[in-house]
């Protein structure tokens, strides 16, 4: 006889329980991280911000480094999740870069965003820093693809891919540092608008590009 649904599947599981938080602690730090620096943030003060105590953190890591760490790999796990979703087939090169990017800036922009990759580098250990570059890598090996691709089917009209892209990721990691949740714009919208004027740049025909 089957067992019927713990609660009806109402009720997170502790595992999912878990995953909530970490979520949580991930945001936390990384809006501490953001605006005090990696060196001007405690322990302290992220549990203030959730409002727990110190050592109720030490469940979910052991010190601040692991801490910024594991806010990078949550963020390489959003960025993955984002690229593995663009189909493969039915869209143009420029169509594939224009969608992952739009779905990276709205989730860097986003309230529960933890995504550090380009900030607070320095501060990780030599050995974090190499898998936090090789993930890193791997996401922007995937946008050159997209680029590459565009390339070929003729939709982007560009000299160096390489460089193409480090420019247009220059531009759209930049806008976290001026976004603030609560303006007129959401991150939506402004993913939107700012991806459009990148990828324009790209665009074999501009005009369609923006339109699009």
């Amino acid at each position: 006889m089957a067992t019927a649904a713990r609660w009806g599947a109402l009720v997170p599981t502790g595992r999912e329980l878990r995953s909530i938080r970490e979520g949580a602690l991930y945001h936390a730090a990384a809006v501490a991280f953001l605006k005090n620096g990696y060196h001007g943030t405690t322990l302290d003060d992220i549990a203030a911000a959730l409002g727990v105590k110190k050592a109720t953190l030490y469940h979910y890591v052991r010190n601040k480094q692991e801490l910024l760490f594991r806010c990078h790999m949550a963020a390489s796990d959003v960025t993955d999740e984002i690229t593995r979703q663009i189909p493969t087939n039915g869209l143009t090169g420029l169509e594939k870069l224009q969608r992952a990017l739009h779905g990276y800036l709205e989730a860097l922009l986003g309230e529960e965003s933890s995504n550090l990759i380009m900030i607070e580098e320095s501060a990780l250990t030599p050995e974090n820093y190499v898998q936090v570059i090789a993930r890193r890598d791997q996401f922007q090996a995937v946008l050159l693809g997209f680029v590459k691709e565009g390339l070929a089917d003729g939709s982007i009209s560009t000299g160096d891919p390489k460089l193409a892209l480090f420019a247009i990721l220059g531009g759209i990691n930049w806008t976290q540092k001026w976004y603030r949740a609560g303006g007129p714009w959401g991150p939506g919208k402004i993913a939107e608008g700012i991806v459009r004027q990148m990828v324009r740049s790209i665009a074999a025909d501009p005009d369609k590009a923006l339109s699009a």
